[in-house]
């Protein structure tokens, strides 16, 4: 980044970024002030989340395990979070439900408090699952069953839950259906099935969630959910790996499973925005065991280049793949790490020809505190620099080429 004034801010914008691995990932932010004798809070750290994709069905979460399809809550409105977990016996209770309410099935159920110790009303808050991959065909069916608690009590206070879909990762959410608390044939709380049609999203990979909307009537309970999908899903892609051999780029994938598959269409992209059809491979059509395809791309664009592999099965379903890139020479680039530094730095220089770098560090304060000329050919060059001896504060690394100079910011605690 560039300095930033007091008071002021400054938006980092990161595209193309790709996390395909399921879990948590941690995005860091350190800021550098040379007379801020106080490092404790110069460190700002996010935390995201890559859902996992399920493929194999029935995907039932009864909410007696990890929670292995609904894992993420979000609050929509209001400023409480009112989903939690009941484990019974013994069985849940408050004054108002006139009958105690257990678990559809098993020990533990998903509650909404719309009850609450306090007034909840207009508090909305979604419970919702991992990604989900419908699959594809002509007569395949697709829902989702789950089990929803009613009763009778305060029918003046309407609590309802609706279900909801996102095509998008997050961004836009439909709810496709809506049911009601109170229901004046429930005299003692219990439970009622519900089903929900998801044949509008056959192909698609979609998260489903539940929206527990609250009039501070009476509390909800879920229970049993499950998506069915006797559809097909085309490929079950487990990896997706792209390097550089020698002056080509090698691709290369691996399904787990194949239903109805056709072909692998190779893209590529100079930006990672706009792709285009660089090779086709065939595939293997329907496979229970592991497969695994290479593809060579043979004088790749200069710089970066983005793959993807877009899967098409017979019936002309396709799925996307996440990208992945492999940066050719025709650009010079500089990567210094670690950063902060500890007691050695290494400054990485890739660069489009034969050539002659000088490395120099200087501090805040423009002082020169090491320089070295060194020779670099086509490709990686790596230069190794004790920094033991550098004190703490912020320093600049410029790397001086024949027809190019590449600056870089670090820091050292």
């Amino acid at each position: 980044t560039s300095a930033i004034p007091s008071n002021g801010t400054q938006l980092i914008s990161f595209t193309d970024v790709n996390l395909p691995t399921a879990g948590d990932n941690l995005d860091t932010a350190i800021v550098n002030l040379a007379t801020d004798l106080r490092r404790t809070n110069d460190t700002l750290s996010t935390d995201n989340i890559t859902a996992k994709t399920i493929n194999t069905f029935p995907a039932v979460e009864d909410v007696e395990t990890t929670l292995p399809v609904f894992s993420y809550i979000d609050l929509l409105a209001g400023t409480r979070q009112l989903w939690r977990i009941i484990t019974t016996p013994p069985r849940y209770i408050n004054v108002d439900l006139l009958d105690s309410l257990g678990a559809n099935g098993g020990n533990n159920f998903f509650l909404y408090d719309s009850y609450s110790g306090a007034s909840s009303v207009g508090n909305v808050v979604r419970l919702y699952s991992n990604c989900v991959n419908i699959g594809t065909g002509a007569t395949c069916d697709a829902n989702v069953k789950f089990f929803m608690s009613h009763d009778n009590s305060f029918s003046t206070d309407l609590d309802s839950m609706y279900v909801s879909v996102t095509t998008d990762r997050g961004t836009t959410w439909n709810r496709i259906a809506g049911y009601g608390r109170f229901d004046a044939g429930f005299p003692q709380p219990g439970w009622l099935q519900h089903q929900v049609d998801l044949n509008a999203y056959k192909g698609q990979t979609i998260q489903i969630g539940f929206e527990g909307v609250s009039k501070y009537g009476n509390v909800m309970g879920l229970d049993d959910i499950t998506i069915n999908s006797n559809c097909i899903t085309p490929v079950n892609l487990t990896s997706f790996t792209a390097e550089k051999v020698a002056k080509n780029n090698k691709l290369t994938w691996k399904t787990s499973q194949e239903t109805n598959t056709a072909t692998f269409d190779i893209q590529q992209s100079k930006n990672g925005r706009d792709f285009v059809s660089i090779g086709q491979i065939a595939a293997a059509g329907n496979s229970n065991v592991e497969k695994t395809y290479t593809y060579t791309h043979i004088n790749p664009s200069k710089g970066f280049n983005y793959y993807r592999i877009k899967t098409i099965d017979r019936d002309n379903a396709s799925k996307i793949s996440v990208v992945r890139n492999v940066q050719n020479l025709g650009i010079n680039q500089i990567n210094c790490y670690p950063n902060p530094i500890k007691n050695s730095l290494t400054v990485n220089i890739n660069t489009e020809k034969t050539d002659v770098a000088t490395v120099q560090i200087s501090d805040i304060n423009g002082k020169i505190v090491y320089t070295k000329t060194i020779a670099v050919i086509e490709g990686s060059n790596n230069i190794s620099i004790a920094t033991s001896n550098f004190t703490a504060g912020n320093y600049i690394v410029k790397v001086q080429l024949s027809n190019e100079v590449i600056v870089q910011k670090l820091s050292k605690f």
